[in-house]
Order: C-alpha cells, then structure tokens, then sequence
C-alpha cells in the first residue's frame, strides 16, 4: 500500500512536470513573429492642452482638451537582401490634421490640432510601401514619410507634445518611389519621385498630371555628427504649368555628450498659382539634456517667415489670417519615464506672432506608452 501511494505521487509530479515543460516550450507569438522577422511595434499617446492668450483680456483661440493624440501600430518585415514590406495605421488628433489638408499636429493655432479645441480623431494609412534591398541600394515604394524635416510623425520619435511650426509646413508622407544608396558609413544618397511637395498637395496631385522629384544626402563625418539634405521640386497642377513648388530641408544633429545633444532645422519653401507667390523660411533649433535614465529636458525655439501675398496653402496655420508675418516660438519640455515604455511629458510653449495679439501661451500634459 505505501509503495503505491508512493508511485502515484511520483505520477503525479511527473505529470506536472511534463505539463510545465510543455508550457514554457510553447512558443509566444512574439517569438514566432521574430523568427519570421517580422517586428511590431506602436504607441498610444493622450494629453490635455491648455491655451491662454497674453494679455489676458484678449480673447482666446483655443479651449483646454483632453486629446487622443495618437495610436500607432507599426508592422514590418524589411530583410537586409530581397523583398520586405512596411505597414503604419494611425489613428487620433495626429491624423485628424492631415485629412484636412495639413499635418499640424498639434500646431499653435492649427486646425486639425489641439491648440484650435478640435479633438475629433481620425484614423489614416500613414504608411505602406514594399521595399527591395540589395547591398548598399533600398528601393521602396508606395507611401512613405517624408525625409525632409526634423521631428518625425510617430510621438515617439521626439520629445515634444506639441509639433513646430516649421514641421506643419512640411509634408507628413508622400505617395511615389524612393531609391537610397549606401555610399559608404559616411555617405547615403537618395532619388525619388512622389505626388506633391506638401501636405496637401499629396492627396490629390496625381490627378493633375505632374510628379514632383525628390534627392538628398546624409554625411556622417564622425560618429556623432550628422547632416542630412532634402529636396523636393515640382509643379502646382498639370505638366504645362509654369508655376513651381519646392521645399529644401537641412538637418545637422549633434551628439555632444552622451546626455546633451542639439539638432538645427533650417526650411526654405516654395508654392506659387498662377496669380501669384508664397516662400517662406524656417529655422528650429533643438537642444537635449538627459539628467539620468529617467528624467530629461528639451528645448525648442523656432523662427518662421513667410513672404509673399498668397498664403492659401498654409490654412490652417498662423499664416491663413497673418500674411508676411514673422512667428517666433519657444517650446520647453520635461519627460519623465517611471518605466522603460512609458513617458510622462509636461511642456510650455509661448508663440508670438509679429503685430499680432494676443500671444498664445500653451501648457500641455503628455503620457506616451510604446510597445
């Protein structure tokens, strides 16, 4: 009797035992994914946002929200040789802006943002394109974000709550064909061609009959120094159309330390009809300083100035009701990561646009989750 009460409790522990191997030898789909080589990754971003106008018995242009900003799901299979694909699908305020024609998100005054009290969320394909590689050549075609510009679309891509100025005025992403070249680990070159040069003109440019071009350059000289060159040239409607639209984008990064490092933006664009001109110049400047793992600060100052009479393009910003007028703007930033995915960012923004009144004064609260 005792040897078999022995026998059934190895039984049972042997079951057991098979039962727990067999479930940690199960393999997560995380693991399938990866050893298919597919990555997935995303975010979802929220905040409240609140405007003030200086002097304070001036009247607002915007309401506090509470805002979502941005949910993003990123899925990506892109191999070092051969065939690989690139899917991103957003949806929130952030996208809200692009489908009116502008990708101000959110952007002091903008429609479509935060700062204007339109919180309503859209969702959009921000990116899909199939990509070829090969060596030190990546071909990729379909929609893709723009190259030009410093701060980038997704809201873990910078450090801010709020995007600039000068970002607004460039496209989010374009629909058309990229080539890049590895020249060598200081040297990538680029060529391609896609719908339009801004925002809006993307969504409906290849109805026209005209393609705008695309080129630029990334020097890397030393490790810590990068300095990027984008272009884009093109027509305001059909082939015969004289009138040209470009945007020229410089970028310089600097690492100086491993916790202080400062990035320069510096836009000169273009967009002409046929009854007369818009350009405009943009500088931003960025600094960062990582206290510890956890804590950090940013900074952003910025100068945008238009020239020209016809500002039709830029509705939805500063511009639609501010023609040649200079904007100034200082954006500071303080990020708080409790956790290695998670970061809580709190910002204050002052805009001020010459022989404009009132200033706006803006105080945002920002908690971002990545996967």
């Amino acid at each position: 009797m005792k040897n078999a009460k022995v026998l059934s409790a190895l039984g049972l522990m042997t079951l057991a035992s098979t039962a727990a191997l067999a479930a940690s030898a199960a393999p997560t789909l995380g693991s399938v994914l990866d050893a298919s080589g597919i990555k997935v990754s995303g975010n979802v971003a929220g905040s409240y946002i609140q405007a003030a106008s200086v002097p304070a018995d001036q009247p607002s242009q915007a309401t506090g929200t509470f805002n979502i900003d941005q949910a993003l799901l990123s899925i990506a299979y892109q191999p070092k040789s051969g065939f690989g694909a690139v899917v991103d699908i957003a949806s929130g305020t952030s996208v809200t802006g692009l489908q009116v024609g502008t990708n101000n998100y959110p952007v002091y005054g903008g429609q479509g943002g935060k700062v204007s009290g339109n919180n309503e969320t859209s969702t959009a394909l921000t990116q899909a394109y199939i990509q070829y590689a090969n060596g030190g050549l990546t071909v990729i075609g379909g929609r893709f974000y723009t190259a030009a510009g410093y701060e980038v679309f997704p809201v873990t891509g910078y450090g801010f709550v709020t995007h600039s100025q000068t970002y607004a005025l460039e496209s989010t992403y374009h629909t058309g064909v990229r080539a890049s070249y590895a020249v060598n680990d200081m040297l990538s070159l680029s060529l391609g061609v896609n719908d339009g040069v801004f925002a809006m003109k993307d969504q409906y440019q290849s109805t026209l009959g005209d393609k705008t071009v695309e080129f630029g350059a990334v020097v890397t000289p030393i490790k810590d120094l990068s300095v990027a060159f984008t272009g884009y040239v093109g027509h305001t409607g059909a082939k015969n159309n004289t009138d040209k639209e470009s945007l020229f984008s410089l970028v310089t990064s600097y690492n100086i330390t491993k916790a202080l490092s400062v990035a320069l933006n510096v836009d000169q664009g273009k967009y002409c009809d046929t009854t007369d001109n818009c350009k405009y110049t943009a500088y931003a400047l960025y600094g960062s300083y990582a206290f510890n793992d956890q804590l950090k600060l940013g900074l952003r100052a910025e100068q945008v100035k238009p020239k020209g009479n016809n500002v039709a393009f830029l509705s939805g910003s500063v511009f639609a009701t501010t023609q040649q007028q200079k904007t100034d703007a200082v954006a500071v930033v303080l990020g708080y990561s409790p956790a290695k995915n998670f970061e809580l960012r709190t910002e204050l923004s002052d805009v001020d646009v010459q022989g404009a009144t009132p200033r706006i004064m803006i105080g945002a609260v920002q908690g971002v989750l990545k996967f």
